[in-house]
Order: C-alpha cells, then structure tokens, then sequence
C-alpha cells in the first residue's frame, strides 16, 4: 500500500516530465525538416501519451531499483514507443534518428530514476517500518 501511495505522490512529476521529454525528442528529431511538432498538435499529443504510459508504469515497476536498470530501460523506450505510436514507420524513423531518440531516453530515465529517489526520504522509510500486530 505504501509503494502504491509513493508511485500516486510522484505520478504528476513523472508525467510532466515524460510528457516534455517526448515533445523535446520529437522536436530534436525534426529539426532538419520543415514540420515543427507544436503542443497542440495530434503527434505530439500521441508521442506524449504514449511516454506518460512508458514512463508511468516502468516508475511503479522499477521505483527501488538501481540507475543502471533505468538507464537501459531509457535506452528501450523509444523503441517501446515505437510500438504504441505506429509500430513500422514509427521503428524505422526512431532507428534513424538514434543519435537523438536514444540519448533523450536515457537521460529521461536517469531523471526518472532521480525523481523516484526524491520521494523515496526518511519519511516514506519511517512510515514503512511501523510495526504490525499478529
């Protein structure tokens, strides 16, 4: 119960970063192109979801374990994206632009891994150690 209380706590955090990270990695991979992905616009909105979904799930899962578990699952979420937004343009488009996609998705999971760690304090430990009557 405790862990579910944390992963609700730090979820508005997660989101907004995931969120933000996914329109900053889209717009890195169109810099060299005509398109903008503005914040209102259907990809954006879709690529955004698909993250919040991603990153959502992996805090609950992975909120006690170490950086270098983070890392690499940051380093597969532009391919799991890749299958939640259209699995083989999507694929073929994030594989290409690797140089940028993979980057941002360790850096998003290394603040992701922070982000956990912050509410993870002497007061969620506290509260964990109470004990519990037979």
């Amino acid at each position: 119960m405790i862990r579910f209380k944390q992963w609700l706590i730090r979820l508005p955090f997660v989101m907004l970063l995931a969120a933000c990270m996914g329109w900053l990695g889209l717009i890195l991979m169109y810099l060299d192109t005509p398109y903008f992905p503005a914040y209102d616009d259907f990809w954006t909105r879709y690529v955004a979801i698909a993250s919040i979904l991603i990153w959502g799930s992996l805090t609950y899962f992975l909120s006690k374990s170490r950086l270098q578990l983070w890392l690499l699952w940051g380093f597969l979420s532009p391919l799991l994206g890749c299958l939640l937004v259209a699995p083989p343009a999507s694929y073929s488009f994030v594989v290409i632009k690797g140089y940028i996609s993979f980057p941002i998705g360790v850096a998003t999971g290394a603040m992701m891994w922070w982000v956990c760690n912050l509410f993870q304090g002497p007061t969620w430990a506290a509260e964990s150690r109470i004990p519990r009557d037979k």
